[in-house]
């Protein structure tokens, strides 16, 4: 079946055969680019495992999260199989039961293959799998996948695999696992192997399936950053651990002299809160492209109703009236306001329209990734295309702090008063020109 498929949706790409084919290493890795082909090349390396362990009764797929799994795992799995000439149903060759709880996919012949979220590992028990395919490593725990490989035991499997498939993610526990003195890379080819692991490696470019656009919104969005270009686009191993959250933020290039615009006729506002500290930044579009911040509070409003007293202050009714203004900000404030019986966004709206009638809120009702935001902000900033007010010194403390801790995640104290007029900066941003690419394993 697997010779006679000749669909692009599941075209063999370089090298991928021999990985799928091999069956005398332990451990085997598709290290590649974004849209690199990894899960078609891991749902048709873990059918013929399938196939050639027909004694065995289970097998695993794991992924961050459902969503993953649903949505491109199972989903890319279902596919092939109908692809192959498999009916699905009760009365068919296989049955797919899609509940979080129980993601599985059960022959007829009896083999189940279970599809398992990293986001709980507690539920990775009692199974005895013949093979394993882990999808995106590098963003799970390692513990997740000591836990997953200690059900790598079925006795009546004919042989015993694991497949990773995913980006590198930076220098990391699957950087250790794989990295070239551990499995040195055979010159001239797009293997790395040693005695029980072989690492295909591969790019964005690899599937020339993809649309052409594909490929030039890709190099847009990492090509301003020559390590983030090597790691999502060539799926190589490079260092991507920064202490700074915005790591492409330099004061020489970026802090100027950007003062509020009257004669330009939009203004972006954006709100963030925290308890007793209520952030708000105002931006304009600049004539070459970009983006500045031309004013901002010290994120040092009590709440919503001193802070949009500050923004009629900052910007005068009797010259900023009749501008367009657009409010972005954290989707919390979409909750229920102490203030009134509506949410924080209705209490800013009925602060600010009689003042600037052609006042809109357009934020989200759902926080984009910190990884989306941190990417966002950093091509604007990278490719020169934001720039801060030299007068607002916490928007530029703010820029210039703000830690990430090795999570990825925001690094906040406690008392924290310094990321969230960024954060307020960021919202703007994810709104005017979010990421082209979408990770498919953002939960």
């Amino acid at each position: 079946m697997l010779e006679s498929e000749s669909s692009n949706s599941f075209r063999v790409f370089a090298g991928q055969r021999r990985l799928i084919e091999d069956t005398t290493k332990s451990e085997h890795a598709y290290i590649a680019g974004l849209g690199g082909g990894k899960t078609t090349c891991g749902v048709r390396w873990d059918f013929r495992r399938v196939c050639d362990n027909e004694d065995s009764a289970e097998s695993i797929v794991v992924a961050p999260n459902y969503r993953l799994l649903k949505n491109r795992c199972l989903a890319e799995y279902d596919l092939f199989l109908q692809h192959i000439g498999l009916r699905k149903g009760r009365n068919g060759d296989y049955t797919i039961n899609q509940s979080s709880s129980d993601m599985k996919i059960v022959f007829a012949r009896g083999h189940t293959i279970h599809f398992l979220s990293g986001a709980a590992p507690e539920n990775i028990v009692s199974y005895n799998a013949s093979h394993i395919w882990i999808d995106e490593p590098a963003i799970m725990s390692e513990l997740v996948v000591q836990k997953v490989i200690e059900r790598l035991r079925c006795p009546k499997a004919r042989y015993r695999q694991i497949l990773f498939t995913g980006t590198p993610e930076g220098l990391n526990w699957f950087f250790e696992r794989f990295h070239p003195n551990k499995v040195p890379r055979i010159e001239g080819t797009k293997f790395s192997e040693s005695d029980t692991r072989l690492i295909l490696h591969g790019s964005t470019y690899d599937n020339r399936t993809l649309p052409e656009d594909y490929f030039r919104r890709l190099e847009e969005q990492y090509s301003w950053d020559e390590n983030l270009y090597k790691n999502y686009v060539l799926g190589e191993w490079v260092d991507l651990s920064r202490d700074r959250f915005y790591y492409a933020f330099s004061e020489s290039r970026h802090v100027g002299d950007y003062p509020p615009d009257s004669s330009v006729f939009q203004l972006y506002l954006s709100f963030d809160n925290n308890v007793g500290k209520f952030a708000w930044a105002a931006l304009q579009p600049q004539f070459s492209g970009g983006v500045a911040v031309v004013k901002a509070n010290a994120a040092d409003a009590s709440n919503a109703l001193v802070a949009c007293e500050q923004v009629i202050r900052a910007f005068p009714p009797e010259i900023w009236g009749n501008h367009i203004v657009t409010v972005y900000g954290d989707a919390v404030l979409y909750q229920r306001s102490r203030e009134i019986h509506g949410t924080t966004f209705d209490l800013i709206r009925s602060l600010l329209k009689p003042y600037y009638p052609r006042l809109e809120v357009r934020a989200r009702r759902q926080n984009p990734a910190i990884h989306d935001r941190s990417l966002c902000t950093n091509m604007f900033f990278g490719q020169n295309r934001l720039h801060i007010d030299r007068r607002l010194s916490a928007v530029i403390l703010s820029a210039r702090a703000t830690k990430q801790a090795k999570n990825g995640e925001i690094e906040k104290s406690k008392d924290d008063n310094v990321t969230h007029l960024m954060e307020a900066v960021d919202r703007v941003l994810m709104a005017l020109d979010p990421p082209k690419i979408k990770r498919q394993f953002a939960a």
